[in-house]
């Protein structure tokens, strides 16, 4: 398990790393003369890019609480409220600390980055930016957390594993089928 130290350090470095990628200029190019999907779309990044944004500088001076220096810590990103919330339960049931649960992939981002978890639970299919998106940028700018993909669609594990997944349940798997492999995960 990493110290409160260790995880202030990397929290830091990870911050100052999203911060000076986001800053770079968006560069998105139309197809086929297609001027307004191109604006649509540099508007859509804009957009994520403050969000994900708001949600580091919203965490990033959250302190590390010093009762779970010893406990795994988790953010759980799915978009329904009743399997976060399931989730959620499971694993401070099961002694991981979840120090965040939200619906989008921007937010979730954000706060990965900041909160430089054990854990992370993505939902594959999230609003803002996608969960597979989210598990990429995951292992760039939190590499030490441990990545569990809940899969919406049959047949995605692969792409789930190329993303960098370390586990990936299917969408019929329940939360608390979960719990056991995602604190095995976590403690790792």
């Amino acid at each position: 398990m990493r110290s409160r130290e260790q995880v202030q350090q990397e929290r830091h470095e990870a911050v100052l790393a999203f911060q000076q990628d986001r800053e770079r200029p968006i560069e998105v190019e139309p197809g086929h003369g297609a001027a307004r999907e191109a604006r649509q779309e540099h508007e859509r990044r804009v957009a994520v890019r403050q969000r994900e944004l708001a949600a580091l500088l919203a965490r990033r001076e959250h302190p590390v609480d010093p009762a779970a220096d010893e406990r795994p810590r988790a953010v759980v990103l799915h978009r329904q409220p009743w399997m976060r919330s399931a989730l959620c339960a499971e694993l401070v049931r099961a002694g991981v600390v979840v120090v965040a649960d939200l619906e989008d992939g921007a937010a979730g981002l954000g706060t990965v980055v900041a909160e430089q978890p054990d854990l992370v639970v993505v939902e594959q299919q999230l609003p803002w930016v996608d969960g597979l998106e989210v598990v990429r940028e995951v292992r760039r700018y939190a590499p030490a957390a441990r990545v569990a993909v809940h899969l919406d669609q049959p047949g995605a594990e692969p792409a789930a594993r190329e993303a960098g997944a370390h586990e990936v349940f299917a969408r019929a798997t329940r939360a608390q089928d979960m719990v056991a492999r995602l604190t095995t995960l976590a403690s790792v």
